[in-house]
């Protein structure tokens, strides 16, 4: 079977998962509704699970349900999936995935694969991340003294995955935020509180693109703004979607494959890494036999 990366995605025998071109005579399958994953999609059918498909219909691009595809779940955002391709060698395909739990995506599934394909966008020593209890309740403080200096605050964060976390996070508290319509749309289809953005006292989740307007916001409110990039790579406040260091070592522990293979973000660095803790790991840079 040949394997092969295209951009973030890669193409694995008749399949083509993630990728942002179309692959002539390949079937699409799209692991999750994040833009960089669907860009192949929005020109060719592509296959997902059913709760990909209800977000990414939200977001404008038409996926197609199936159940003739092995998903399991991945724990990266809402609906995310990775690949089981059984076979005389039985694969795995990641697609962006973590292990640790958040307050509204449990961790990923692990199965048992000979091949393993990994994503790796925080795979390497240098991105070992705070527990996440830790990173929220370090996040909550900082919006506490923001508040009590009577200050807004704007969460700046993916429509898709960190804004459904930080609301649910909110909520928890007692705290109802203001969101843009298609952050709403996701949070009705999970059952979360908040309240369409307007002008008014304060917290904020907005898309990262929409970060330039907190000036104009302050203007229009009347009051001092604060913003936030809830990210990965936000170093002093780390929460990411994404496995990191610990994670991708345990992920490949458990599933206990006879090769890995790395790709997307760091794939090099990973291999390396991987090879020096005793795995059988390379980077996934050219087309290869498995």
């Amino acid at each position: 079977m040949r394997v092969y990366p295209v951009g973030s995605g890669v193409v694995i025998g008749r399949y083509a998962i993630d990728v942002p071109t179309p692959q002539k005579g390949k079937i699409h399958i799209v692991t999750h509704a994040h833009w960089d994953h669907m860009q192949a999609a929005r020109r060719v059918p592509a296959l997902s699970s059913e709760e990909t498909s209800i977000y990414a219909r939200i977001r404008g691009v038409e996926l197609y349900p199936t159940e003739d595809i092995m998903f399991l779940h991945a724990g990266h955002i809402p609906g995310s999936n990775m690949v089981y391709i059984p076979g005389s060698k039985d694969v795995l395909v990641t697609g962006d995935f973590k292990l640790e739990s958040d307050i509204v995506v449990r961790g990923s599934d692990v199965e048992g694969a000979d091949i393993l394909l990994m994503d790796t966008t925080f795979g390497t020593p240098q991105y070992v991340f705070p527990p996440r209890r830790d990173l929220y309740k370090l996040l909550m403080e900082r919006i506490r003294r923001y508040r009590e200096r009577g200050m807004n605050v704007v969460l700046l964060a993916y429509e898709l995955g960190k804004a459904q976390e930080m609301t649910a996070l909110l909520n928890s508290y007692g705290i109802v935020p203001y969101v843009t319509e298609t952050i709403h749309k996701i949070n009705a289809a999970i059952g979360l509180k908040d309240r369409m953005a307007t002008m008014g006292e304060g917290v904020y989740i907005f898309p990262p693109r929409m970060g330039d307007i907190v000036r104009a916001m302050e203007v229009q409110n009347g009051i001092p703004h604060i913003s936030i990039r809830v990210s990965g790579w936000n170093s002093k406040l780390p929460i990411s979607s994404h496995a990191d260091w610990k994670q991708t070592v345990e992920f490949v522990e458990q599933v206990s494959p006879e090769m890995v293979l790395t790709y997307g973000a760091n794939a090099r660095e990973s291999a390396h890494y991987l090879r020096r803790e005793g795995f059988n790991a390379k980077p996934l840079l050219e087309e290869t036999e498995i």
